[in-house]
């Protein structure tokens, strides 16, 4: 679960107390070996390692989703990779970790060497007081958070759909895909086609491995994603399979194209189609291929008609002739009026349009009649027209001629918000009225302002009354000279004054540097740089300061102790001056003992154990290596390489006991020329010998989930394999997983499922009639 950890909540707190903005300008992914995602985030939280840092970038985009929630996104393209994060942070301008979420293990790709690599977006929503305000965002989330995906995939599902209809489950024009017998090998020929609505080329000849026979073809068609497209994949396949799903969620359609007998013969199963100019043309030859040259159409069968004059059209009583545009308006044009005021329509004539257009509704063109100014007025008729009299009144009759004197009923007040809605900076609607606080605040983008609002919003601005009519005046000022003359400022304010505008001046004063003699100056203190150089007799009493001491020849000192700093030992007696210098009582001795300087030192030896050759005095350097370990010797367990007989080269178990302690584990790869199992009858207890009919029924079970494909997550490098899944394989076949202390499959003997594959391939073989019996 993301949250804003303890730093980023020490950051809100400064920048919104000091009224400055909240600036989250980064993103930050990283690699934590061994996170667990499912935990919360620990609020003490703080940046990665830079070892574990794998990407950095800054916040793609930025939107509000109300007063209190911002959301960050950070768009990476197939340009950004290779690498596994499973930590994600936000972090401040000056690099304070605002926010922390932990994630499963995310791999991002790059595109290269023609792979098509993946497109990632992760958003990170923020919630705290005033947040949109703190952070300055203006934009709304909504505005560009758009995935397209699922609109995309609603097209293509909705095109396949429209084809479908059209063409149904299967439908091929002329030869296209067409399966045929050429000389023993079975070709789909070139061609279109369309498969569960789905648009199949063949652009040469498909060969076709058709098995044993007889048998039936079919083909299995499938949208993929291929890069950053989606294309159609067409899969030859054995016999008449249904539609399914597989485990990625394609939907695959499958619909049969042909037989093939035992003797090879092959019989044509397509829904084809002389289609050669598109389908159209196809339709309206077949079209005219079905119509006599001479068969006058009715109205149930297609054939030749003969246009109507405009009379017979206004007439209205020919039933074999066709109408045309131009006979069709002139009967509009003769049935209705010129104009509305003196042309109405006869009663014949108001009988015969009615019967041919019927009454107007929310779906289909007619007559209508008009409402009154009451029915309008009611709004509950949904077959009547409002008149522009009939809506001026309703308007009338369901708002306030004045603000005062006549209030909206409640029934009034509904009908208007039903029909208005609110209002809003592009329509004009119902408004509601904005307490002082909400005013003052200034957040609000939906109320209306009231004039005592305003003059609160002012007050706490600007204070109680303000601005006063003194500021005001001032405000209204058109120039400084004005400004000056409100405030009672003469001329003087606009420049420095001159030594004679000054009053209660001294009679004399030389503003520059100047000399007193030594008997005028009786107190204060001299700086260091004015006390002036006197000869040594002149100085009788007093302390010098270090710095003002004077460098004198040795023999002048009679006397005095000199500190360590000035070369000294800082001490008078010999004794303190040892303890001054840190010397111990060693210092006073003219020669050492053997107690003095402890016991001598000891030669030292290293011995080879088991398994290990070498050794010696250390007063040397030594090598140990490692020796063989003799078969058959009380080291057992052991594993050793055996370089000197003729089996050099192997790894040899001290030990036949099949326990987990002779078990080599080991997280990495082994590479050798080649692994050798025991596997003659004398080595083995034989319990039961399994039928190929139940060894490909364990192989059928095992695929049922497909391979899967991925890395370990120990592996940094992301680098991909193919596996069976040990859970999958428990089900089916538990003697070769080894399981863990606590009973869960952890690993898989994959060399113990040759003799079932062996065993399915014999099996299968056979089926198809080819095993050699």
């Amino acid at each position: 679960m993301p949250a804003i950890v303890d730093s980023g909540a020490a950051y809100i707190a400064a920048k919104t107390g000091a009224g400055e903005p909240v600036q989250i300008t980064d993103f930050v992914l990283a690699y934590i070996d061994g996170l667990d995602h499912t935990q919360p985030v620990d609020l003490a939280e703080t940046a990665p390692d830079t070892d574990d840092i794998v990407y950095q970038a800054p916040v793609t985009q930025s939107g509000y989703l109300s007063p209190d929630k911002v959301v960050y996104s950070l768009a990476m393209d197939t340009s950004v990779g290779d690498f596994t994060f499973n930590w994600l942070g936000l972090l401040a301008s000056d690099g304070t970790v605002v926010a922390v979420a932990y994630l499963p293990d995310t791999i991002k790709k790059a595109s290269s060497g023609g792979v098509q690599g993946n497109n990632i977006t992760r958003n990170f929503l923020l919630q705290f007081a005033d947040a949109q305000l703190a952070t300055g965002i203006s934009v709304p989330a909504e505005t560009w958070q758009i995935d397209q995906s699922a609109y995309l995939n609603a097209m293509d599902a909705r095109e396949r759909l429209s084809n479908r209809d059209i063409y149904g489950a299967g439908a091929f024009f002329e030869g296209g895909w067409q399966l045929v017998n050429n000389a023993g090998s079975y070709e789909l020929q070139p061609g279109v086609g369309y498969v569960g609505g789905v648009r199949i080329v063949c652009t040469a000849p498909m060969t076709v491995d058709v098995g044993a026979l007889p048998t039936a073809i079919s083909l299995d068609v499938a949208l993929q994603k291929s890069g950053n497209q989606v294309v159609a994949e067409v899969a030859p396949v054995r016999g008449t399979p249904e539609d399914y799903t597989d485990s990625s969620g394609a939907e695959h359609f499958v619909v049969q194209v042909a037989d093939i007998d035992s003797g090879g013969m092959v019989t044509d199963r397509r829904n084809a189609y002389a289609v050669s100019d598109g389908v159209l043309k196809f339709l309206i030859d077949r079209i005219s291929e079905q119509v006599p040259k001479s068969q006058a159409a009715t109205t149930t069968q297609p054939g030749i008609v003969e246009l109507a004059t405009n009379a017979e059209t206004q007439a209205g009583i020919d039933n074999v002739r066709a109408v045309t545009p131009e006979g069709l308006a002139s009967t509009v044009v003769d049935s209705l009026t010129s104009t509305s005021t003196n042309r109405p329509l006869s009663a014949a004539q108001g009988k015969v349009l009615n019967e041919k257009t019927g009454d107007a509704s929310t779906t289909k063109k007619g007559l209508v009649e008009l409402a009154t100014n009451t029915e309008t007025q009611a709004g509950i008729d949904s077959t009547r027209v409002v008149t522009p009299a009939g809506l001026a009144s309703t308007v009338v009759d369901s708002l306030t001629s004045t603000s005062t004197t006549r209030p909206l009923s409640a029934a009034q007040g509904k009908v208007l918000n039903d029909k208005t809605g609110n209002a809003s900076t592009t329509k004009k609607g119902l408004v509601e009225l904005a307490t002082n606080s909400e005013t003052q605040m200034g957040t609000d983008t939906v109320r209306a302002v009231t004039p005592a609002g305003v003059s609160a919003a002012l007050d706490n601005r600007l204070g109680m009354g303000c601005p006063t009519a003194f500021t005001k005046t001032l405000l209204a000022t058109a120039t400084a000279a004005e400004a000056r003359g409100h405030l009672g400022l003469g001329d003087s304010a606009t420049r420095w004054p001159t030594w004679g505008e000054i009053d209660d001046k001294p009679e004399s004063f030389i503003p520059a540097a100047h000399e007193h003699s030594a008997d005028s100056i009786t107190d204060g203190v001299f700086a260091t740089t004015l006390i002036p150089n006197l000869s040594a007799g002149k100085i009788t009493s007093g302390i010098l300061s270090e710095g003002r001491i004077p460098d004198l020849d040795a023999g002048k000192i009679a006397s005095g102790v000199f500190p360590i700093s000035r070369g000294g030992t800082g001490a008078s007696t010999a004794a303190d001056a040892r303890d001054n210098l840190g010397l111990g009582s060693l210092a006073t001795l003219d020669s050492l003992s053997a107690a003095d300087v402890g016991a001598a030192p000891v030669e030292r030896t290293i011995s080879a154990g088991t398994g290990l050759s070498g050794g010696g005095s250390l007063e040397a350097n030594r090598t140990i290596s490692l020796t063989n370990i003799a078969a058959g010797s009380s080291s057992k367990g052991a594993l050793y390489y055996n370089g000197t007989t003729r089996s050099a080269g192997r790894l040899y178990g001290g030990s036949t006991n099949p326990s987990s302690s002779t078990r080599l584990n080991y997280d990495g790869y082994f590479n050798a020329t080649r692994f050798y199992a025991r596997s003659s009858r004398r080595a083995k207890h034989i319990e039961r010998v399994d039928s190929p009919c139940e060894a490909l029924r364990r192989v059928l079970a095992i695929g049922r989930n497909g391979v899967s494909v991925g890395h370990y997550k120990s592996d940094k490098q992301c680098t991909n394999s193919r596996w069976l899944i040990a859970e999958d394989v428990a089900e089916v076949s538990p003697e070769v997983i080894l399981f863990d202390d606590r009973g869960c499959p952890a690993s898989m003997d994959y060399n113990n499922l040759i003799p079932d594959l062996y065993a399915a391939v014999y099996q299968l073989a056979k089926q198809m009639g080819v095993t050699g019996e």
